[in-house]
């Protein structure tokens, strides 16, 4: 439910509603069936989940060690710590297809239906705007 209970008269009457057992006047609720959506067929994509889990992870470790030759704090990477860190994050990508047997086409199966999803909602979106 969605209530603006900033407003104490709204507060007051939605608490009286809801002991009452009733919907409080004015309020919206949606709900979310994506997270079903994508679980339903989260077992097919197990491999490709793997790799992209493992990649993120690896390629997370590695800027945390560079993090760490800094001494940690904010800093800007050099231009040749870019480069290597941009060739070691290819090789990572590479590794992990490689170690969990997974191809570009396994990647795309697994993106395509949240994209589509995405683009109904935006379409959705852009069309009720509309009217």
């Amino acid at each position: 439910m969605r209530i603006n209970l900033a407003d104490r008269n709204i507060a007051r009457a939605a608490e009286k509603a809801i002991h009452q057992g009733r919907i409080p006047a004015g309020t919206s609720s949606a709900f979310n069936f994506l997270p079903a959506h994508a679980a339903r067929n989260f077992a097919s994509h197990e491999k490709a989940l793997d790799a992209v889990v493992w990649f993120a992870e690896e390629r997370s470790r590695m800027l945390s060690k560079i993090t760490t030759q800094h001494g940690g704090g904010r800093f800007r990477l050099s231009p040749a710590e870019g480069a290597q860190y941009e060739q070691a994050g290819q090789d990572l990508a590479l590794a992990s297809a490689k170690r969990f047997s997974i191809g570009g086409n396994d990647l795309e199966t697994l993106i395509r239906p949240n994209c589509e999803t995405e683009l109904e909602g935006l379409a959705e979106g852009s069309n009720r705007s509309l009217t």
